[in-house]
């Protein structure tokens, strides 16, 4: 039985990323991460790794060490931890400065619930075409001002055909258009709205196609990703 659909639409700008996702089960709970570090390139793709192995480390211990503290605040505020604690050690200015900006989702199909928590970066839900936005908390995975802070959680109850989409930035920030204008957040909603109807297989092609055509003969200016869960 299938209990849910995947879209996933990966550009670098190099032949190495920045960006980078993650899909796994933990028990009855999928995790899905899709996270924008520091830099694109070798630099970014450095900090793409060291991002993957802290996250797989963090889950991994919680979930065997603390299974009731398994909820996507939690993991997000030991991975910013685990993050500022293993640049710190490298002594070097620029290197603690790094981080990445991350949208976590924690999936339960059999009770339909998601929660969310978000490092900057959103969450888009839409239900019958209707979209609902959750907002990240302005704190990055790594060194900010706000280091104090711990992230929010949002525990969301979706129904069958909800769709349910996380992202870094890069193809809103994309240059393109007559004018060279970024795409902006209003026509990527547009353009997600316009797709519901679709399969997710459907779905990539449309964006995929939507994004080559918006920068036509421009540069991509940063790694771009967008996942798409349809439960």
């Amino acid at each position: 039985m299938i209990l849910w659909m995947i879209t996933l639409f990966s550009r670098p700008r190099d032949i190495v990323s920045g960006d980078f996702y993650w899909i796994d089960k933990k028990g009855d709970k999928v995790i899905i991460v899709a996270a924008d570090c520091t830099g694109h390139g070798v630099p970014g793709a450095f900090m793409s790794m060291l991002g993957i192995t802290l996250f797989s480390e963090t889950i991994n211990k919680i979930y065997t060490d603390n299974k009731e503290k398994f909820e996507a605040n939690f993991i997000l505020d030991n991975l910013k931890e685990n993050v500022i604690h293993t640049l710190s050690k490298s002594g070097e200015e620029e290197s603690v400065k790094d981080g990445m900006d991350m949208s976590l989702c924690i999936w339960s199909p059999k009770t339909m619930t998601l929660q969310f928590c978000g490092a900057h970066n959103p969450l888009y839900v839409f239900n019958n075409g209707k979209l609902k936005v959750y907002k990240g908390d302005n704190l990055t995975v790594g060194n900010n001002v706000n280091d104090h802070l711990s992230f929010t959680k949002h525990n969301i109850n979706l129904k069958k055909g909800d769709t349910f989409y996380i992202f870094s930035d890069g193809y809103i920030d994309q240059l393109g258009g007559e004018n060279k204008k970024s795409f902006r957040s209003r026509r990527f909603k547009e353009l997600l709205g316009s797709i519901q109807d679709y399969p997710m297989n459907k779905q990539k092609e449309i964006i995929n196609d939507k994004f080559m055509e918006w920068k036509g003969d421009h540069e991509q200016i940063d790694d771009v990703m967008v996942i798409g869960i349809r439960v």
